[in-house]
């Protein structure tokens, strides 16, 4: 039985290799640091939620931000086929307003 200190995560080799670094960083003061990659891990994590996370959420949500789903569940609970074209304008408005504006090709010789 996992309690909630046994929790694990994933973190990619680059991730790692950067902990790891910071934490010879931080032994190399002195043996008064008592840290591994799991313990700066974690507060670099608590440092983040507690810092940042709000000025961060939008791009975190759009990271992670499904459009096939979304799209889908528009479609499965949409009443009615005014509601959907409502629904789906909506998201093309909202979609393309975030778009970075294309670079204008003049294609005229």
């Amino acid at each position: 039985m996992e309690s909630e200190s046994d929790k694990r995560i994933a973190v990619s080799a680059n991730i790692f290799s950067k902990l790891s670094s910071e934490v010879q960083n931080l032994r190399s003061k002195g043996p008064h640091f008592k840290v591994n990659e799991s313990k700066l891990a974690n507060a670099i994590i608590d440092l983040f939620l507690d810092e940042h996370l709000d000025k961060c959420r939008e791009r975190l949500e759009k990271t992670f931000f499904d459009k096939r789903v979304y799209l889908k569940s528009l479609i499965a609970n949409s009443a009615s086929e005014e509601d959907l074209r409502s629904s789906i304008n909506s998201f093309l408005r909202t979609s393309r307003a975030s778009r970075k504006p294309r670079a204008v090709t003049d294609h005229s010789e």
